[in-house]
């Protein structure tokens, strides 16, 4: 055993010990084996930015502070930041980082460079400043496929300005909702990228979206069966330059979440309403069809959400349209209703109720953040005195209910209806909740993100009962046409799916087969280099 490795056995240990945490010897000793290799890249690599990419749960902070500390014990570095997407997950980093910097850990306000010193900041607090030493600094950008696939915004640009001519370690879990151009503009944060791999990037890029373009679900296979052999010539290039930047993978083995077992959700009375709504984007030649849909499938609030194209056009409409017109939408509306009207809503608050009088605490992901405020409202009232409920959307989770949630109820239980967007921020294991996929997405590793999020190596990974996980799917057919996609792609987790939104509706119908021709694979096993 190297002396490095040993060094980084012994520091996670200590990191085990100080956290309290449920690692076992061999997943020590893996994880030292990443750090290791983490390491070794960082000083030995022309590439200036690696990418530690592993599942959710399994470590990444951990590992991504070992090889830190082994740079710093080391005299690599003199310098080290860490930027994090928000002040939450940058208090889980400092807390991390304590027992490896206590008494060298920057008062983050400051925002400054010191030699010998660790800043942990966010997109929007952190020296908007390159290092002195830029040779000798080290810059850590965690969850880095929020903020640095558009290099447009503040949080791209100001990290692109501390690390520039640092090393830099961008770690993310094996990400949901990836362009080609978003992972090419995460490597040029720095200037951390070349031309020709950005270039066999933007290519693979291009020549997917035109894939995506041709695809027709009506035609089937031939409508991009020409197409194929050139995208996996592409495809073959962008992976060659993505391997030269990516860490060696984890070799902590997690539990798959069981597969989905669905509840159908009948419409109900709610038939009629549903059936007009779910035309006007047809008759106002507004928004996409297919995440309208979705969103309509999801709670009746979406229809009118103003933050997106339908309900912001229908907003428009009503300051102009005729009185008898107007009447039409009220109608509508109302027949719509609001909450639990809508026959899915009021399933997940159903499922919940009756989880939290068996005594579990509760967690519901969602995709839209109208329909989270709308379950939110819906159980604070349903139960008032029986469960404490937050459905946060921005600032962090009261930090009495986190410590309660991460405990078992003994007859408190916690409700939390969470955004994906949002769950990232935070670590949900310990309390042994049962689990409710409000809405699906049409990416797997979405789902795989959200078990992740309970399911974690710090306590274990202490599985969730398959009969405490809420699946439910109301009877229409966007709803079964994207139970059977997701279904049949829980075993695509590790490949970079395309994400479609930026081309058409269709594009997330791929079959499995073309897409496991196409598919970057951000889990490949690239070994140590």
């Amino acid at each position: 055993m190297t002396i490095r490795r040993a060094n980084a056995q012994r520091l996670l240990s200590k990191l085990r010990d100080d956290l309290g945490a449920t690692i076992t010897d061999d997943q020590i000793r893996g994880q030292a084996e990443q750090a290791t290799d983490s390491a070794r890249r960082l000083v030995g690599s022309p590439r200036k930015v690696q990418i530690l990419r592993d599942p959710v749960g399994t470590g990444k902070t951990a590992v991504a502070l070992t090889a830190a500390k082994l740079l710093f014990d080391e005299k690599h570095i003199q310098y080290l930041l860490v930027i994090a997407p928000n002040d939450t997950v940058a208090k889980q980093w400092r807390e991390r980082a304590a027992p490896f910097f206590n008494g060298v850990l920057e008062d983050v306000q400051r925002a400054r460079w010191r030699r010998g010193r660790v800043i942990i900041g966010t997109h929007r607090v952190h020296p908007h400043q390159k290092s002195p030493n830029p040779k000798q600094t080290l810059v850590i950008v965690d969850e880095a496929h929020r903020g640095l696939q558009n290099t447009a915004t503040n949080a791209f640009g100001a990290a692109s300005e501390s690390a520039k001519g640092a090393m830099v370690l961008l770690v993310t879990a094996t990400p949901y909702q990836m362009t080609a151009s978003g992972l090419t503009n995460m490597l040029t944060v720095a200037g951390g990228a070349g031309g020709e791999e950005t270039d066999a990037l933007h290519d693979y890029g291009k020549a997917m979206a035109d894939l995506l373009h041709a695809w027709n679900p009506t035609v089937g296979e031939s409508s991009v069966a020409r197409l194929v052999p050139s995208v996996q010539e592409h495809r073959d290039r962008a992976q060659q330059a993505l391997d030269t930047h990516l860490l060696l993978p984890t070799a902590v083995s997690t539990p798959r979440p069981p597969r989905l077992a669905f509840t159908s959700v009948p419409l109900g009375s709610w038939a009629t309403a549903y059936s007009v709504a779910r035309i006007l984007p047809e008759l106002m030649g507004r928004g996409k069809s297919d995440a309208f849909q979705r969103g309509l499938a999801s709670s009746c609030e979406t229809v009118w959400d103003s933050d997106r194209a339908v309900g912001n056009h229908l907003t428009s409409l009503r300051k102009g349209l005729k009185t008898d017109q107007r009447r039409f939408l009220d109608d509508l509306e109302e027949r719509m209703g609001e909450g639990t009207d809508h026959p899915k809503v009021a399933a997940t608050v159903n499922w919940t109720i009756d989880q939290v009088e068996q005594g579990h605490h509760v967690v519901i992901f969602t995709h839209w953040l109208t329909t989270q405020n709308a379950i939110g409202k819906a159980l604070e009232s349903a139960l008032e005195g029986k469960a404490d409920v937050a459905a946060p959307q921005t600032g962090p989770i009261n930090r009495r209910l986190e410590k309660r949630f991460k405990q078992p109820p003994n007859g408190e239980p916690v409700v939390l209806v969470l955004s994906d967007r949002f769950s990232e921020s935070i670590d949900l294991d310990g309390g042994l909740p049962s689990l409710a996929h409000h809405d699906l997405t049409w990416n797997p590793v979405r789902l795989t993100q959200r078990w992740g999020r309970v399911v974690r190596i710090r306590t274990g990974f202490q599985p969730i009962p398959k009969n405490r996980i809420f699946v439910p799917l109301l009877d229409v057919e966007v709803e079964r046409r994207l139970a059977r996609t997701v279904a049949g792609r829980q075993d695509l987790v590790g490949a970079m799916i395309p994400h479609p939104d930026a081309t058409d509706d269709n594009g997330w119908t791929l079959p499995d087969e073309i897409l496991r021709k196409v598919s970057l694979n951000f889990n490949r096993p690239t070994g140590s280099r």
